[in-house]
């Protein structure tokens, strides 16, 4: 099963370290944010970035920094992450719900239609852009 940006998936720890979706044993189940998918062109199969928040205690997430190779938004940088291939996700939490991103800043609101600009961003002209990804 492929996951979306913006679903809610839920993973299970053990010792704080995230364990395959299939343990039968295990401390905790969390529901974690997609950010990012990322195919690697040599597996074909999809890893996910998911977002730690920080009342979360994962030992295996890692600070994301401003050097992002990865093409993950720039709202996460100094927030936890963990990059999770499609076995350590157990089931589907929640599924995204329905709109679009804002053109300008790239904030998602619900039941928004393409080219849609928030309020945010009109009214005021000095909000940060959302930079090209490469």
């Amino acid at each position: 099963m492929t996951y979306d940006i913006g679903d809610h998936v839920i993973v299970r720890t053990v010792s704080g370290f995230i364990v395959s979706g299939r343990t039968e044993v295990w401390d905790d189940e969390i529901e974690l944010s997609v950010v990012k998918k990322i195919m690697w062109s040599e597996t074909e199969v999809y890893e996910y970035v998911l977002f730690v928040p920080c009342h979360v205690l994962i030992k295996s997430s890692t600070l994301m920094d401003s050097r992002n190779k990865l093409g993950i938004p720039q709202k996460f940088v100094g927030e936890h992450i963990v990059i999770v291939k499609p076995q350590y996700i157990t089931r589907l939490g929640r599924q995204r719900a329905d709109g679009n991103n804002c053109a300008n800043c790239g904030d998602f609101c619900n039941y928004a239609t393409e080219g849609f600009t928030c309020y945010s961003c009109r009214t005021n002209p000095y909000r940060q852009k959302m930079r090209p990804q490469k």
